[in-house]
């Protein structure tokens, strides 16, 4: 049985995000970790000129009440915190997912075009480009609180269509969901029996569509489409097969990278963690008092990176008077004589 034992879901406070929280909540594993992480980016000001503190001030106060939608989603569960922290949101959690070694990210789909995320740099879709471990892309489902009820895999018999093959059948047998696992042959050559005898339990459906149309088509009546990715980042995953569904799809959209370090298997050991190059840790906004504090954590085994619930702007600009300018003496001309 498979499951994700760390989970980083981006929250801002948008319905989106909180959809994002659920379904994450829903695929973890039993003990596993979850942080609801919200970034306040408080460079953005700077456009609003001399309102420039009022600004900063306005974007803490939204990180302040998504941070509070956020707790009010995880009440009563265990192992969760909350984190509200000063950044850039996409670098801020990679970073963030790299250094603490979180096996899955999610967030939410706000709809947009796969073009416009790009031409914007969504975090969503510099997520599924550039994200160095699993990607979750959700969107909203028929009953939430049974998420997920479908599941659909795609097939093509590499090594990561196994991968999501694995979380698929772990994920449909712990929540009891129905599994379809479909293979597209309008793509690459694909070996019939090769893929057939990759689940014996579960028939594999051969469409002759190519992969993107497929899984797409698929979308339309299920809840969740994992697909496994080659692992491309950056421009080389633009048009790959994983970033095409998960901006078309119709349903929440699961990405597995092979160099995600957490999927665990119950009756298999965890695998050894992916060693990537140390990255700078965003900045943290102050920490709160005491009593603030406790209000911010859940339950949670780690420290958490929290503000209170006071905020000071930075105070405006002030510009000294340059001192007067000393008196030059008169000079009297000299006398005319007529």
């Amino acid at each position: 049985m498979m499951a994700f034992d760390r989970i980083l879901v981006g929250v801002d406070g948008s319905p989106a995000s909180l959809i994002a929280l659920r379904q994450a909540i829903r695929l973890r594993a039993a003990d596993g970790h979850l942080c609801a992480l919200t970034i306040v980016n408080s460079a953005l000001a700077v456009h609003a000129g001399f309102e420039a503190p009022r600004a900063a001030a306005q974007l803490h106060a939204a990180g302040m009440a998504a941070r509070e939608a956020a707790i009010d989603v995880v009440a009563g569960l265990g192992r969760v915190e909350t984190r509200l922290i000063e950044g850039r949101p996409g670098p801020a959690i990679r970073s963030i997912a790299s250094r603490d070694q979180f096996d899955l990210i999610a967030v939410g789909s706000h709809g947009g075009t796969r073009t416009g995320g790009t031409l914007l740099a969504s975090v969503a879709t510099e997520l599924v480009h550039q994200a160095h471990c699993s990607v979750l892309l959700t969107r909203p489902s028929e009953d939430p609180t049974g998420f997920p009820r479908q599941i659909v895999v795609g097939v093509d018999g590499s090594d990561e269509s196994q991968q999501a093959l694995s979380v698929a059948i772990g994920l449909a047998t712990r929540l009891d969901a129905e599994l379809r696992v479909i293979a597209a042959e309008g793509g690459k050559h694909i070996d019939r029996d090769e893929v057939c005898n990759l689940s014996p339990t579960h028939p594999t459906v051969f469409v002759a569509d190519a992969p993107v149309d497929a899984l797409v088509a698929a979308s339309s009546d299920t809840d969740l489409v994992i697909i496994g990715s080659r692992g491309l980042h950056g421009p080389r995953a633009l048009g790959s097969v994983s970033e095409r569904v998960a901006h078309q799809a119709d349903c929440s959209v699961l990405i597995i990278r092979p160099d995600g370090n957490a999927i665990s298997s119950v009756n298999s050991l965890r695998a050894t963690p992916h060693k990537r190059r140390p990255q700078t840790e965003p900045p943290s906004i102050a920490p709160p008092p005491p009593a603030a504090a406790a209000q911010a954590f859940v339950t949670s085994e780690e420290p958490c990176t929290t503000v209170g619930s006071s905020y000071s702007p930075p105070p405006r600009p002030s510009y000294a008077q340059p001192p007067p300018l000393p008196a030059s003496p008169r000079t009297r001309s000299p006398n005319r004589t007529t």
